[in-house]
């Protein structure tokens, strides 16, 4: 507990940058796929607030794997995902792909369901990235189209720059296949690990 990863971000607008904070609030125990889990509850919030106290806490947890999403716990539901939970595959080479399932919440009922599946391919393990935080050597590289619900995919593609055994130190953003039209960014200001 304790970790947290402070990030400049903006999405469509460059001019209107926030600052989020994601921290680890707590560990848990869970079990899903008949598998007991070590799971990390985060949450991202404006950079000046407190989480709230009834916070949606999103849950990840590290596997032999890589880093995994597992989904949401909150009073009324709780719904994880750990077998197509997958996000982050880490040792991997470039080239390698995989399917990740998200779980959504919806608030309107306090419920949570299995959402889209994304393919997620990792295409570079030599990245560096400069940052407020740092420069950081060998990222790997992720990306993804945004959502495909069966009917309709999204026209945004992320790059997750990754650096091990650190997180995530940036995300850019674009529209459809095209890198010169910058839709979104993050980047890493600073961070602590326990």
């Amino acid at each position: 507990m304790g970790n947290y990863w402070v990030y400049a971000q903006w999405h469509v607008d460059s001019t209107r940058i926030d600052t989020v904070r994601e921290e680890v609030l707590n560990v848990q125990n869970i079990i899903s796929d008949n598998t007991k889990i070590r799971a990390y509850g985060t949450y991202r919030f404006n950079y000046k607030n407190e989480p709230p106290e009834d916070a949606l806490i999103s849950l990840k947890a590290n596997g032999s794997n890589g880093l995994y999403y597992l989904g949401f716990r909150i009073p009324t539901d709780s719904l994880y995902n750990f077998d197509k939970g997958l996000y982050f595959k880490y040792p991997a080479k470039v080239g390698d792909m995989w399917e990740h399932t998200d779980v959504l919440y919806y608030p309107q009922n306090g419920e949570m369901v299995l959402g889209d599946t994304q393919t997620i391919t990792l295409v570079d393990t030599t990245k560096t990235v400069e940052t407020s935080a740092g420069i950081f050597k060998n990222c790997y590289v992720y990306t993804h189209w945004g959502f495909n619900n069966g009917d309709y995919l999204s026209t945004e593609k992320h790059y997750f720059y990754v650096k091990p055994r650190i997180g995530i130190i940036g995300v850019d953003t674009y529209i459809a296949d095209d890198k010169d039209e910058l839709y979104g960014q993050w980047r890493l200001l600073e961070y602590k690990l326990n």
